[in-house]
């Protein structure tokens, strides 16, 4: 009996161990926010945005500071909203505020899949504790990997005491945060930062693991987004041009010759005809008169 009761716990014991390692290995399969083949929601790691109304419900840097929820749709980010920068569509989380809202870099990978012509992978996010740098991974359909450095300033520029590093573009800027006393008047930011891919125009991203450490703070990351494809365009039917006729030549006009004029005859001078003298009257003789 005992024997038989041993071997049911064993039994039970290898299952609960078969179950609990199925889910860790779908938890840390998390499926990007906006992603183009990705269905399910994300399991976002960090609450990282609150309401102005109950600061203490969110908790960014571990000190219990965190963004404004007002803040931020006033910055154009609100939940599910498209926020472009750069060109590229991000989709902001879609979630209720003082909920998980933002993956916290811990070396977990998220399903996102791009297109064969995608050139770009770019990021919505920021660190805490100062600038910080760590190396992901790119993974391809093909089984190939890319390394790459995952890098954001400070969520508050060290307090304004610094510049955007790395080559962050700032995306989002608010006047305030919020702490555990109410509003910190303290600029807070969302920078954006790309990844060029190496690909050959046949193979796509799958999914990105996030960074394990880093050289100094904490990498958040809120979203991740490519670049759109410009459309591929409609070839035109080609008309076959019908053939086009050649001119005939234009005769050149024949010139009509000139009539020869005619020489002019020099009139000859008619020679004025000499009178012929009339002869001349012979006088008839004086008659002698006779004697009486």
């Amino acid at each position: 009996m005992h024997i038989w009761l041993r071997k049911q716990w064993v039994i039970a014991l290898v299952l609960g161990l078969l179950l609990l390692s199925s889910w860790l290995i779908f938890s840390s399969k998390e499926h990007a926010s906006g992603a183009p083949g990705g269905s399910v929601p994300p399991t976002y790691n960090n609450t990282g945005i609150s309401d102005d109304s109950n600061p203490l419900a969110a908790n960014f840097d571990a000190a219990h500071n965190s963004y404004s929820a007002q803040a931020l749709v006033t910055a154009g980010a609100a939940p599910g909203q498209t926020v472009i920068v750069n060109g590229i569509h991000f989709t902001w989380p879609n979630v209720a505020t003082a909920t998980p809202d933002n993956w916290q870099a811990v070396g977990q990978t998220i399903s996102f899949t791009t297109a064969p012509g995608n050139s770009i992978l770019a990021f919505l996010g920021a660190a805490h504790f100062g600038p910080s740098i760590g190396t992901g991974t790119i993974n391809y359909s093909d089984g190939t990997r890319q390394n790459f450095h995952l890098a954001f300033s400070d969520w508050t520029l060290n307090g304004g005491a610094s510049q955007p590093a790395f080559g962050n573009t700032t995306a989002l800027t608010m006047p305030y945060r919020n702490y555990k006393g109410g509003q910190d008047q303290a600029l807070t930011y969302v920078f954006y930062t790309q990844v060029t891919l190496h690909t050959n125009g046949s193979r796509s991203v799958v999914s990105v693991t996030l960074p394990a450490v880093t050289n100094n703070g904490t990498l958040h990351v809120f979203a991740i987004s490519t670049n759109t494809l410009p459309p591929t365009p409609t070839p035109s039917p080609t008309n076959t041009p019908s053939p086009t006729a050649t001119p005939s030549p234009t005769p050149s006009p024949t010139a009509t010759p000139s009539p020869t004029p005619s020489p002019t005859a020099t009139p000859t001078d008619t020679p004025t005809p000499t009178p012929t003298p009339s002869p001349t009257d012979t006088p008839s003789p004086t008659a002698t008169p006779g004697g009486g």
